[in-house]
């Protein structure tokens, strides 16, 4: 016996097929989506410091995080599968008002 799965655009889904008397489940995953927390903007002090974002996913959901300042350095969870924690340093700021964005 063969079957074929469509892909899915949506979130997971299982279905049961059923032949002479006998069952098989076929669950699928869905599409991956990700929360941050603090979702805010980050109000820095001018000395710098140590900090972390929650990531949250689905099951299964590979995520990785980066950062193309020079003044932010991811110090642990640059990546992961499931639910995770990245954490990272901000330098101090000798000069002006700074900012800049990381992503996932």
């Amino acid at each position: 016996m063969s079957y074929t799965v469509t892909s899915n655009g949506g979130s997971s889904r299982s279905g049961t097929i059923t032949i002479g008397g006998q069952s098989f489940q076929i669950t699928q995953a869905g599409v991956c989506s990700y929360s941050l927390s603090p979702t805010n903007n980050l109000s820095i002090p001018m000395g710098g410091g140590s900090y972390s974002v929650n990531v949250n996913t689905q099951a299964g959901c590979a995520w990785t995080a980066s950062e193309s300042l020079s003044w932010v350095s991811i110090t642990s969870g640059s990546s992961g599968i499931d639910d995770g924690t990245k954490n990272y340093t901000v330098s101090s700021n000798p000069g002006t008002a700074r900012a800049g964005y990381a992503s996932l």
